[in-house]
């Protein structure tokens, strides 16, 4: 259950850093860095919890661990960007680059649903080649209008934050499955005991 809590709390999190990227593209890689790094941190936080627990259901899903240990990291870096450490060309490079590992992360995580039987682990596969292409493109564009960069950025992030949304959705059937296979193989033990009593 808290490894679903964890799911949730990350995906809202990304969806609200995507949405202040898109409806507030010139401030997001300036004014705005500061609150999007505290909640990428958080994020980060959660993500690392995540990791950890679902690593009992979901095979692959350590390597979510690095993922959250990056956003830790760019969290904390935008958060000390409030005392203009970093240029603007440097914050785009960072979530860009974010965005794409995203991706890679949510490709390689994709296998291991599937490993745990989700039917629909492609819908992942698909999300994590989206986030690769547009942070490819938000990385060729990081010299460019920060405006396009913002808004790019911000898509590719609630896309991520809809496929945690999407691995809750598939925690919750694999815990289904599987805790009706534990109870199907207990039913099985408990109708043979008495059979071997008799005996």
């Amino acid at each position: 259950m808290k490894v679903k809590v964890n799911l949730v709390l990350t995906a809202i999190i990304l969806v609200a850093v995507g949405m202040l990227c898109i409806i507030y593209p010139e401030k997001s890689l300036g004014p705005l860095t500061w609150l999007m790094g505290a909640l990428i941190l958080v994020s980060g936080c959660f993500t690392i919890i995540f990791s950890i627990k679902a690593q009992k259901i979901i095979p692959n899903a350590s390597s979510t661990t690095l993922l959250g240990v990056f956003q830790i990291m760019l969290g904390s870096l935008f958060i000390m960007n409030t005392f203009d450490m970093l240029k603007p060309d440097a914050i785009g490079v960072l979530f860009a680059t974010w965005v794409m590992y995203e991706g890679l992360s949510l490709l390689i995580s994709s296998f291991g649903y599937k490993r745990a039987n989700f039917g629909h682990w492609w819908i992942m596969l698909l999300f994590g080649l989206f986030n690769v292409v547009m942070g490819y493109i938000a990385l060729l564009n990081a010299g460019t209008i920060s405006t396009v960069l913002a808004v790019l950025v911000g898509i590719g992030i609630v896309a991520d934050g809809v496929m945690r949304i999407v691995a809750f959705i598939a925690i919750s059937r694999i815990e289904k499955k599987l805790k009706a296979a534990t109870q199907f193989e207990t039913a099985e033990v408990v109708e043979e005991l008495p059979s071997q009593e008799e005996a």
